[in-house]
């Protein structure tokens, strides 16, 4: 083996084949597309990086599936993987340093997995999953930058990132003011400054009052100094959406978050969208909850705490404009983070571990808890049980995403579990043997029956995460779609609810990942490493009007802010692979 020394513009590793297109032609694979309604031995074929009808076989590499499973490449749609907080996450877990190593090859470097793992080793393991397309669920658009730097590292996928605006002083004024025209222009400005995708919010509100040592329990308690509510902010936020017609509804991470009790303020904010149809969007949605089982808790204190799966499940069956992420606990020692700096504050006094807090200027806030969830613990045996609760209960994949808020409820190579345990009651019966009984009491879970199909969970980790973020050339092997191809040991015909651990072998590492047509990785080892596209939207205004807010923005600038206006956005040099989607704002 040898080091591949980094080539300091590019900060990725290319194979020499890597970037050679190749006409190929999959051939005998077991193909499941549950967009086409495609569930049979059917040959893909692939010419310039997209899904085409036919190649000419005599110019194509064969591949060969015969006896494995053919899908599209896996889309990660909430994730915290490049940002600030997550290198305090790396620092924080000194402790973890030693696992899992991962040697020098001709193509990739040597690193460690961790709860937080460094950038390259998280390309690494998303593509030895079958995986193609990550996102990068809150970074603040002052250290957006960084945030680029980062995702380039994180190869060969693509990628997108979400702005915080939640707790922006800026966005206060205008919600506060319903100058939601505005807030539609300053949102337009600040996707196309930071290379964003769409409008994240954090605890709304809550995290502006934490800089005055606060926080907010209701959407109607104002703030200190900004005489603004979190339904305020709420309803600004999807005006500004809805206004630019953004791919990509509200991604929320609602107030509340892990405080028993708060199934009620989750309903009355998913209430804020209900009304609000998403016509303009190519998503059909307008509203995405964020780690929906944190924010599905009853009783009035971690005494009384029990499962509140069953209200916020009925909601969702009857609401079809919000679609969610899980959030589902792993059992292991992880590593919370959030911009929900409160919250972390709550949490280090629940679990008396080391803490960090950051107060990011006048945009958010965040912080970075070390957590071990235990089987042993009431409160995180309850908390397992109420995230498949909710998938299984609404159970419909195409606005239920699996995921673990990586690393906050766990890392993603734990996404394998979550699947045997959707698709297998008896996956699931396992771990209930080992909880304990005074857990089981308070949850639903052992009296549900419902068990996923293996569509229906490629639907949840492929299609629908595309769908409800805007990606229409993703999630799917239509051609036209973007290559993008994961191919398993699995056999689709097994009965994987009688033999949950064949899935979890098979889920656990791709036999072969196909990335814009490159095979990238074949039997768990990297064999090229081309650069993936960074997505972003490019939105524009009447120009009166973003002249206006233009003005609001450089007047913010110099009076709060610690740099110029003019060294804030982020240039196309800092993305490897610029792919903006442009968008002309209604009227």
């Amino acid at each position: 083996m040898r080091r591949i020394t980094p080539n300091p513009q590019s900060i990725c590793y290319v194979g020499v084949t890597a970037v050679t297109k190749r006409n190929k032609l999959i051939k005998n694979g077991f193909v499941v597309d549950p967009q086409q309604k495609i569930h049979e031995i059917k040959d893909i074929a692939i010419q310039d990086g997209k899904i085409v009808e036919s190649v000419d076989p005599e110019s194509a590499e064969v591949i060969d599936a015969e006896g494995r499973m053919v899908v599209a490449g896996g889309v990660e749609i909430h994730a915290h993987l490049a940002t600030p907080k997550v290198d305090s996450g790396r620092v924080l877990r000194c402790d973890q340093s030693r696992m899992d190593p991962y040697t020098y090859s001709d193509i990739c470097r040597a690193g460690v997995w961790a709860s937080v793992p460094p950038t390259f080793m998280t390309g690494y393991k998303y593509s030895q999953m079958g995986y193609t397309f990550v996102t990068e669920a809150a970074s603040a658009g002052l250290v957006a930058r960084h945030t680029h730097e980062e995702l380039g590292e994180i190869q060969p996928h693509d990628k997108i990132m979400f702005p915080l605006f939640g707790n922006y002083q800026l966005v206060m004024d205008y919600a506060r003011e319903k100058a939601y025209d505005k807030l539609a222009a300053f949102v337009a400005w600040m996707l196309a400054a930071t290379k964003g995708w769409a409008i994240k919010a954090v605890n709304p509100t809550g995290v502006c009052d934490w800089s005055w040592g606060g926080n907010v329990e209701s959407l109607d308690e104002q703030i200190a100094c900004f005489d603004v509510t979190a339904r305020d902010a709420v309803t600004a936020l999807l005006e500004g959406a809805e206004r630019l017609a953004l791919p990509h509804s509200l991604h929320l991470h609602a107030n509340m978050l892990g405080r028993p009790g708060n199934t009620d303020i989750t309903i009355e904010t998913m209430e804020l969208a209900s009304n609000r149809p998403a016509t303009k969007r190519s998503s059909g949605y307008n509203l995405h909850m964020t780690h929906i089982q944190f924010h599905s808790y009853g009783g009035d204190s971690y005494v009384t705490f029990q499962s509140g799966a069953e209200p916020i499940a009925k909601y969702l069956k009857g609401h079809k404009n919000v679609s969610c992420d899980l959030g589902q606990v792993i059992f292991s020692d992880t590593t919370t983070m959030t911009a929900d700096g409160p919250w972390e504050w709550i949490l280090r006094g629940i679990s008396g571990s080391r803490w960090v807090n950051d107060d990011i200027e006048v945009e958010c806030g965040g912080g970075v808890v070390p957590y071990v969830f235990k089987k042993s613990s009431r409160v995180n045996a309850i908390q397992w049980g109420i995230g498949l609760e909710i998938a299984l209960m609404v159970n419909d994949p195409w606005r239920v995403i699996p995921t673990t808020d990586h690393p906050n409820a766990g890392t993603f190579i734990n996404y394998p579990l979550i699947a045997a345990w959707l698709m297998s009651k008896k996956a699931r019966e396992i771990v209930l043997d080992d909880i304990r009984r005074s857990a089981k009491k308070r949850m639903d879970i052992p009296a549900i029956d419902t068990e996923w199909s293996l569509e229906e969970y490629i639907i949840s980790t492929r299609a629908a995460p595309a769908r409800i973020l805007g990606l229409p050339e993703k999630g799917h092997l239509t051609p036209g779609a973007d290559a993008d191809i994961a191919i398993y040991n699995l056999d689709p015909k097994e009965d994987f609810a009688k033999h949950p651990d064949k899935l979890i072998r098979g889920l656990s590492g791709a036999w072969m990942t196909i990335k814009g047509g490159h095979v990238v990785q074949k039997k768990g080892e990297m064999v090229a490493i081309p650069k993936g596209s960074t997505h972003w939207i490019d939105a524009t205004v009447e120009p009166e009007l973003a002249k206006e807010v233009e003005k609001d923005i450089r007047e913010k600038f110099m009076s709060s802010y610690t740099i110029a206006f003019e060294n804030y956005p982020v240039s196309k040099r800092y993305l490897h692979r610029s792919a903006p989607m442009k968008l002309e704002a209604s009227s």
